[in-house]
């Protein structure tokens, strides 16, 4: 079952509204088109750049860096590669593998 409520369109082409008499003709009305939205929490839609894509993650990604930095002097070089690789940069490696 769809959630309706939840759902948003974007249309192919920009700006291009021709769909929306068709769902508030159905059972859909309640569908939301737009230019862009979020799925899986990653930005997809029109004239997105790149910096808009990846602005959440690069967020999380300070604040996780913040909190690792603070381990800095405690922890090996090893460890700290360790979790550099395991809780920071899937952050990254999550948003590719959903655009492809």
């Amino acid at each position: 079952t769809v959630n309706t409520k939840k759902t948003v369109i974007i249309p192919t082409l920009e700006g291009d509204t021709s769909i929306r008499p068709l769902l508030d003709n159905s059972s859909w009305e309640e569908v939301k088109l737009a230019e862009e939205a979020t799925y899986l929490g990653i930005r997809v839609g029109h004239n997105l750049l790149v910096k808009d894509i990846y602005a959440k993650a690069f967020t999380k990604f300070g604040k996780r860096m913040t909190h690792l930095m603070a381990y800095r002097k405690f922890t090996s070089r090893s460890k700290r590669i360790l979790y550099f690789n395991s809780l920071a940069l899937p952050i990254f490696s999550r948003i590719k593998l959903v655009s492809e």
